[in-house]
């Protein structure tokens, strides 16, 4: 398993979903109700950025790295490399892909021609937990 640096291109607006703790529910005929717990770390986060207004040379650079990722690749993110202007504090609980947390394409990016020579681009990730 290799980490695949995003490509330096700035996300114009990003969503982050922290994810679940995994967890099993078992519940009896009268409704009462156990949890079973597998962990404390969350998983199966989602990362969504959008790339709006770019060159099309950015969107190619984009779609070079999601045709290099191969099948046991993980995507690896910073604040150089698509999480530009996410603050400290913040960053700080976005796992970037490079401990437990693994990210993952799902799915293709997404490419809309805006005009001549400039796309919107949106790119849509789950972090996995590989290790400990």
């Amino acid at each position: 398993m290799t980490q695949q640096t995003f490509p330096a291109v700035r996300a114009t607006s990003r969503s982050f979903s922290p994810g679940i703790r995994p967890e099993t529910l078992f519940q009896s005929q009268n409704g009462s109700a156990t949890f079973i717990s597998f962990g404390t770390r969350f998983v199966n986060c989602k990362l969504s950025l959008v790339f709006a207004n770019i060159p099309d040379s950015q969107a190619a650079e984009i779609i070079t790295h999601y045709k290099s990722v191969r099948e046991n690749d993980f995507v690896y993110f910073d604040k150089g490399h698509g999480l530009e202007g996410i603050d400290d504090s913040l960053l700080s609980l976005v796992d970037q892909g490079n401990q437990d947390l693994k990210y993952r394409y799902d799915g293709p990016p997404k490419i809309k021609s805006v005009y001549t020579g400039i796309s919107t681009v949106s790119c849509q990730f789950t972090g996995y937990l590989f290790g400990r």
